[in-house]
């Protein structure tokens, strides 16, 4: 990825975290940056990664209904989630 313009806040956490996306073909990800200096993109990325807020309303079970949910949807079994 060439960057040539100013990336900060969530726009950089955005723009960049789609590097992290697979295809066909993709072996390696590379960003030359032109413009945003290393401290910048660490500040915007920071808050992503000290903490990650939970509302006072979730409900741990809803994960549960969900996998119940998909399971039996049929989209995939439980030997895919295995391997």
């Amino acid at each position: 990825m060439f960057v040539d313009k100013r990336l900060a806040g969530v726009q950089a956490v955005q723009t960049l975290s789609r590097l992290n996306r697979t295809t066909t073909g993709k072996e390696d990800t590379f960003i030359l940056d032109f413009i945003n200096q290393p401290e910048d993109i660490y500040q915007a990325f920071k808050p992503y990664y000290e903490q990650t807020p939970i509302s006072a309303t979730a409900d741990p079970q809803q994960l549960n209904d969900l996998a119940y949910q998909l399971y039996e949807w049929q989209l995939f079994s439980r030997e895919d989630v295995n391997k």
